[in-house]
């Protein structure tokens, strides 16, 4: 059975106008593809669709939280994420690859796109390149804010071994 089955649109069956799918994606779709940048979340996805004679223009909303490590203290972090891309597809001779990455040249032969590899790219290009705490409304772990930065405060009390007090004095000559 394809997993990708759910998110295939048949336009050439479709009357022209809008057609509107709405998706719900979370952890089995996101084990789907092998990247491991985004792997848990919860993200509503709305594609509209608009047939006419000549193209199909494909709009895609996105809106939820992904689980994501904050880069600085490595907490999870539920991160926000909202987009929208659109997409044209142009019916053509034959598919080609032209130099714009929002339009896609499809042959007049076929007959269904599957859109969870764009639903997918969308997401992790909402995401930042850089994910702090912050960004999603909460404080970072202070402990590790406090090694990363050098701040332990060790027990002054402690005593040191007096081999190391010795190795210092021929440092200082």
């Amino acid at each position: 059975m394809n997993p990708f089955k759910e998110y295939e649109i048949e336009f050439v069956k479709l009357s022209n106008g809008n057609h509107s799918y709405d998706y719900t994606v979370s952890e089995d779709f996101f084990a789907l593809f092998e990247n491991d940048l985004v792997t848990k979340g919860g993200v509503n996805v709305s594609v509209i669709l608009e047939k006419n004679d000549a193209f199909y223009e494909i709009t895609v909303n996105h809106k939820g939280t992904i689980d994501v490590t904050c880069d600085r203290c490595l907490d999870p972090v539920l991160f926000p994420v909202d987009g929208t891309q659109k997409l044209v597809l142009k019916l053509a001779e034959e598919e080609e690859e032209k130099e714009d990455e929002n339009v896609l040249y499809i042959s007049l032969e076929t007959q269904s796109i599957n859109v969870a590899q764009t639903i997918y790219e969308l997401i992790c290009l909402s995401l930042p390149m850089v994910r702090y705490c912050e960004d999603a409304d909460k404080d970072c772990n202070e402990q590790m804010v406090d090694k990363l930065y050098g701040n332990n405060k060790t027990d002054s009390t402690e005593e040191t071994d007096p081999r190391w007090n010795k190795l210092k004095d021929l440092y200082k000559k």
